[in-house]
């Protein structure tokens, strides 16, 4: 888990596609107008400020960058952090 995570935020930042990258950071924005399946949901997410998409980009790269690292550690509560 922790290096299909690790190794999508990677990818994500090694990207040329500027949505992800700091100063941009409008990659959800477009997602909510394209996902594959997208739910009822998506709407309402579509139409959120654009802070609020900078806040969810921001969120997905702790999530895949931090996160698992925090999978790896010896302490069994990182793991545990790390899981959630």
């Amino acid at each position: 888990l922790a290096k299909i995570m690790l190794g999508a935020g990677l990818i994500k930042m090694k990207s040329p596609d500027r949505k992800w990258k700091p100063g941009d950071m409008s990659a959800m924005y477009y997602f909510y107008e394209t996902q594959p399946v997208p739910n009822p949901f998506s709407r309402y997410f579509h139409f959120m400020p654009k802070a609020w998409h900078k806040f969810e980009v921001w969120t997905n790269h702790v999530v895949e960058l931090v996160a698992p690292f925090l999978l790896l550690s010896p302490l069994r509560k990182w793991r545990i952090t790390g899981a959630l």
